[in-house]
């Protein structure tokens, strides 16, 4: 269904910056390269203490296109969910691109995924695609993303409980309409985690279709915002437990806001979520004093065993021996692959559920 009275509406690409000095000059670069028309381009800067927003300013400067480039910059620090607030509170257009300070967006991905929107016949909530994935480091590439979920008619929320609420796409690949950000209160603060709460919404409100193409490079980072939180880092690895459990916490004040003929399964996710929450709250690390050899492995066990993660049993393993600082081990070489060819295997839609 068309999105709106006019074929080609205002689109806004979002650059969302946050110390990346050494990548944002490429990805600014791409997003001001996109040649789709009419669009909006804004660069926003979470607060960074080195020269991110500086060389934003002076490419922004410096452009000549048609495209209505726009700067910000937040006055704090607000962390990745309240950041992107902040950005769709001002975006003029009817969907929201977007891409982070250290990928790079090929020339047609924004012509690419609102053409997919507006020819949709059915209202349309997120549009996703694929990505390939690089080595920060080398350049090297490292692998692409598969389509997690397919289109919004073969998803809903008996979905999202069968697939353990695994997100229903790769958040660096997604556009999102402007409804999703109106029509739901403002994302809560403190969070590093945004795109379980998007999912979320999109899946609460009308679905999401996905574009088979790659569209997206993404950096592959030894330490992002999401990546690289070790168990001898209290802080941080608190940091990023308060993360899931806001967001998690976001999605139940979501919940209200959404008429259904599905209320069972509402209630249902929504006792999950309660119970999710209570699990995590086990997981936060005393700062004040360092876990003792037979402390760190009790938490890794339970780590394994019990912490509310959409994971398979061979990622959760790898994911815990990240965690305790083996990740250039041989074995944990060895289970990486594994789990690298169990999650080809897992996205080639043998386990995707289709609506009957």
């Amino acid at each position: 269904m068309n999105q709106g009275s006019d074929p080609r509406p205002l689109v806004t690409l979002a650059i969302f910056a946050y110390n990346q000095e050494e990548y944002i000059h490429e990805a600014v670069e791409a997003a001001l390269a996109q040649t789709y028309e009419p669009l909006e381009i804004i660069l926003s800067d979470d607060c960074s203490s080195d020269r991110t927003f500086e060389i934003m300013c002076d490419m922004a400067a410096a452009y000549e296109g048609r495209s209505d480039v726009r700067l910000r910059q937040s006055e704090i620090n607000f962390g990745t969910a309240l950041h992107m607030a902040a950005v769709a509170k001002s975006m003029r257009g009817e969907l929201l691109v977007v891409a982070a300070g250290d990928d790079v967006s090929l020339p047609d991905r924004v012509e690419h995924l609102v053409d997919a929107w507006v020819k949709s016949e059915k209202p349309v909530a997120a549009v996703h695609s694929r990505a390939a994935f690089f080595d920060s480091k080398t350049g090297s590439r490292l692998e692409e993303t598969k389509t997690r979920s397919g289109s919004c008619e073969d998803i809903d929320l008996e979905w999202y409980i069968k697939n353990k609420q695994r997100h229903p796409f790769a958040s660096p690949t997604c556009a999102y309409s402007k409804k999703l950000f109106t029509e739901f209160p403002y994302l809560v603060g403190g969070s590093l985690i945004e795109d379980g709460p998007m999912a979320w919404r999109s899946l609460l409100k009308d679905g999401l279709i996905f574009v088979d193409e790659v569209l997206v490079h993404v950096r592959k980072a030894p330490q992002t915002s999401g990546t690289g939180y070790r168990v001898d880092n209290p802080r941080r690895w608190n940091y990023l437990v308060r993360s899931r459990m806001i967001s998690l916490i976001t999605r139940i004040q979501d919940i209200p806001l959404h008429s259904t003929d599905h209320d069972a399964t509402l209630r249902k996710i929504e006792r999950i979520f309660i119970r999710d929450i209570r699990r995590m709250s086990f997981f936060l690390i005393p700062e004040s004093r360092k876990l003792t050899g037979s402390e760190k492995l009790i938490f890794y066990l339970r780590l394994i065993f019990i912490f509310p993660y959409g994971m398979s049993f061979p990622h959760r393993v790898y994911y815990v021996l990240e965690l305790a600082g083996y990740k250039d081990n041989m074995l944990v070489r060895s289970v990486r692959r594994y789990v690298r060819a169990f999650k080809r295997w897992r996205n080639s839609g043998v386990v995707s559920r289709t609506k009957s």
